[in-house]
C-alpha cells in the first residue's frame, strides 16, 4: 500500500516538474521572439519600478525630488503599453541574406496581418520572426503578476514600517495593483 502511494506521489511530482519546465521553456521562447523595442520597454519599466520603490523607502520626505513625477508618468506609460495593447495577429518577419565574409544584412522586411509570405530577390540563409508584446500574452500575464506582487509587498512593507510620507508613490503603487489585477481578470475571461 505504501509503495503505490509513493509511486503516485513521484508520478505527480514528475508531471508537475515537466509541466513547469515546459512553461518556463515556452516563456523563454516567447521572450526571445519579442522584438527589441518591447524588450527595451520592459527593461525601462523595471528600472522605473525600482526607482519608485527606492523613492518610497529611502527618500520619502525630501521635497527636492520633484523629478519623481517624470519617473511615475514614465512607469504609467510603460504599464499602459504592456497592459493596454489589444492582441492582434500582426507579426514582423525579417528575411536576411548572408554572403561569406560579410556581416548579415536584412534584405526584405515585411509586416502584414493577412499574408505572411514574402518573395525575396536574393537567396536566404536565415529567417527571423519577431513578435510585438501584444502578441505575447504569457509574457504580459507574467509581467502583470510580478508587478502586482512587487507592489503588494512594497505597500505592505511601507505600511508596516510607517513609510507613508511619499503619498504620490504609494498612490501609484495602489493604482498599479488595481490595473494589473484588472488586466489579469480580463485576460482570464477572454480565455474562457
Amino acid at each position: 500500500m505504501k509503495n503505490t502511494t509513493k509511486r503516485k506521489r513521484k508520478k505527480t511530482k514528475k508531471k508537475h516538474k515537466i509541466r513547469c519546465n515546459k512553461t518556463v521553456k515556452f516563456l523563454i521562447y516567447e521572450w526571445c521572439q519579442l522584438d527589441l523595442t518591447s524588450q527595451l520597454v520592459l527593461f525601462i519599466g523595471a528600472i522605473l519600478l525600482a526607482e519608485l520603490i527606492l523613492s518610497i523607502f529611502f527618500y520619502p520626505g525630501r521635497d527636492d525630488l520633484s523629478i519623481n513625477i517624470v519617473f511615475r508618468t514614465g512607469l504609467a506609460s510603460v504599464m499602459g503599453y504592456i497592459l493596454g495593447g489589444m492582441s492582434n495577429t500582426n507579426t514582423t518577419t525579417t528575411k536576411t541574406t548572408h554572403v561569406e565574409g560579410q556581416p548579415v544584412a536584412p534584405s526584405v522586411s515585411y509586416s502584414s496581418e493577412k499574408d505572411s509570405t514574402v518573395k525575396l530577390r536574393e537567396s536566404t540563409d536565415i529567417e527571423e520572426t519577431t513578435i510585438s508584446l501584444q502578441n505575447a500574452p504569457n509574457i504580459r500575464a507574467l509581467i502583470a503578476t510580478l508587478v502586482c506582487i512587487v507592489c503588494i509587498v512594497c505597500l505592505f512593507l511601507a505600511s508596516t514600517f510607517n513609510q507613508l510620507e511619499y503619498r504620490e508613490g504609494l498612490i501609484q503603487m495602489r493604482d498599479l495593483i488595481s490595473t494589473t489585477i484588472g488586466f489579469l481578470i480580463s485576460t482570464s475571461r477572454q480565455k474562457t
